[in-house]
């Protein structure tokens, strides 16, 4: 039994790694094709995608099965490939449609690359995460598909693997064995073994993947009238060259949450639980085990912060040359010399010339070279992760478009990672990859740009977009949402919004819901209702939601 089990995995694992190779190149290319030509190519793809989606794909895999009988594990592997590629294939269809927008991108099409060149060497690089932890559950579920049919009997039976020991196990065992108690349970704790494997090494690749992993975290100020829950169970990760933007209103958590994570917090508040993990391939630690020493190395050096008022965070009575090189020195940086080149360099890419900043003082400079110096600043170091804290506020337009710019080349060229923290939904689009809408000092809704501006599922997010003022298209009344944001020190019962909500019902005064998914894996919001809301919205995928709820 045991020499069947050590040799009856070969087959099994290698049909099951070519199945999730033909999948994963399947939903690539026609996903990458679809999102980037567009128009009729685009709905066909998309539209047979969702017919895919509806047919129940074990029952389409008997059915098939049974008909074409496949003789070899090549012709199964096919067979498995053409029932996993949907799901994927909408993932990598949307993050095409959030990269083909990028700076990096269009820099490609104004060079005539071409398509191919785009696609596999612009922007799959971006959504390897995506691919490799797919390609994993793939793997897995090649390997429950091909135990089913081959327990049913519905393939040519030669050989020895798991799913065939299983068969004769169930329907044969006596012809071999008096008692097949280990002839069946061999081969399930075989294929149970190899799943587990399976899924830890997708969890662990995605700890490779992201630089920062945040889970249930919840911070808590200490007042007289009791501890105020600014921070409650957030969880997100953060992967390497992404940016995930964080709205919600004012009061809702977004600051507090953004200088928690690298414990800058004032003396009144406290982290009650929660792990803030940091990986950048080399070093793994959780932030909040930090001690002094350590904590002063990580913050600046491996994750850095734009803070919301440039005038208040610099020292108003040295220069803004003294103060580079007061940052370099505290983070070892000990040759004055090699702190004022990187100075100069990061000045010249903030578009600012080193000669008339460096000797300023901050109040000489404006409210915009302000804080493009801030920005220099925090890059100093070279760090993995950027913290910006609304970083346009009080700046006019014309300055907060080209501190967007500014954001988007430097991250282009550099590579960090960006948590952005804002109100201006706006803004947030232009900058983000994914998007966290904080209500009441907790997430309620996680999604992608485009998920969240065109099909938000959380009544809370919907007010933000109705919120917003447009600037182009039919006119339309901006709604203010009606009522204020709960008291944190006595939240209400049940879902925090539901004195606000629109949609609500009994129910929703019962229970606080967790974030729950909705219309795609990497879509969840925390609503009962969230298929009220959706047929609320319509069917419209491209219609802006304040057009869609005038």
């Amino acid at each position: 039994v045991v020499n069947q089990i050590v040799y009856g995995g070969g087959d099994i694992i290698t049909t099951a790694i070519l199945a999730a190779l033909f999948s994963t190149l399947i939903a690539i290319t026609f996903g990458s094709i679809a999102a980037t030509v567009g128009g009729r190519l685009d709905q066909l793809i998309l539209a047979i995608t969702d017919v895919a989606l509806t047919i129940p794909q074990l029952i389409l895999l008997i059915v098939i099965a049974a008909i074409f009988r496949p003789s070899s594990f090549f012709a199964l592997a096919v067979i498995l490939a053409l029932l996993q590629w949907p799901a994927l294939l909408r993932q990598i269809r949307a993050q095409v449609l959030s990269l083909k927008e990028r700076d990096f991108v269009e820099a490609a099409r104004s060079l005539d690359l071409g398509l191919l060149h785009i696609i596999f060497r612009e922007m799959l690089p971006n959504m390897r995460s995506y691919i490799v932890i797919h390609f994993i559950i793939a793997m897995t579920l090649a390997i429950y598909a091909q135990a089913a049919i081959m327990f049913l009997g519905l393939v040519p039976l030669s050989g020895k693997n798991w799913a065939i020991m299983l068969y004769f196990a169930y329907n044969q065992g006596a012809l071999f064995f008096k008692d097949s108690f280990f002839y069946l349970m061999g081969p399930i704790m075989a294929i149970a073994l190899f799943q587990l494997s399976l899924v830890w090494l997708a969890s662990g690749l995605e700890d490779v993947f992201n630089v920062l992993s945040v889970r249930d975290l919840s911070i808590d100020y200490r007042t007289r009238r009791g501890p105020v829950q600014a921070v409650r169970d957030v969880t997100f990760d953060l992967e390497q060259g992404e940016t995930i933007a964080i709205i919600g209103e004012s009061g809702s958590g977004k600051t507090t949450l953004a200088v928690g994570l690298i414990r800058l917090s004032p003396r009144s508040a406290r982290v009650t639980k929660g792990e803030i993990r940091y990986d950048d391939g080399k070093r793994a630690f959780d932030v909040l085990s930090l001690d002094a020493e350590r904590l002063r190395r990580f913050r600046w050096a491996d994750c850095a912060m734009v803070f919301q008022a440039a005038l208040s965070a610099f020292n108003p009575v040295i220069t803004i040359w003294e103060q580079f090189l007061d940052t370099g020195r505290a983070h070892g940086m000990g040759d004055k010399h090699k702190v004022h080149d990187r100075t100069r360099e990061l000045l010249d890419l903030v578009h600012l010339d080193p000669k008339r900043v460096l000797t300023a003082y901050p109040h000489e400079l404006s409210g915009g070279m302000r804080q493009r110096v801030l920005i220099a600043m925090a890059l100093l170091l070279d760090p993995r992760i950027v913290i910006l804290d609304e970083p346009t506020t009080a700046l006019d337009i014309l300055t907060q478009r080209a501190i967007i710019d500014l954001l988007r080349e430097l991250r282009g060229r550099l590579g960090f990672s960006t948590i952005f923290i804002s109100h201006d939904l706006s803004i947030a689009a232009e900058l983000a990859d994914r998007m966290l809408t904080m209500y009441a000092g907790r997430v309620v809704e996680r999604a992608s740009v485009d998920d969240l501006f065109y099909r938000p599922r959380h009544p809370y997010s919907v007010g933000l977009m109705r919120a917003v003022p447009r600037v182009s298209g039919a006119l339309g009344s901006v709604v203010s949402i009606p009522g204020s944001p709960p008291d944190l020190i006595r939240l209400p019962r049940g879902c925090s919004y539901y004195p606000r909500c629109p949609f609500h019902v009994e129910r929703c005064l019962e229970e606080d819901p967790p974030l729950l998914q909705v219309d795609t894996p990497d879509h969840e919001a925390a609503c009962i209702r969230w298929e009220a809301v959706a047929a609320a919205l319509g069917s419209d995928a491209e219609a802006p939601v304040a057009e869609k709820l005038a």
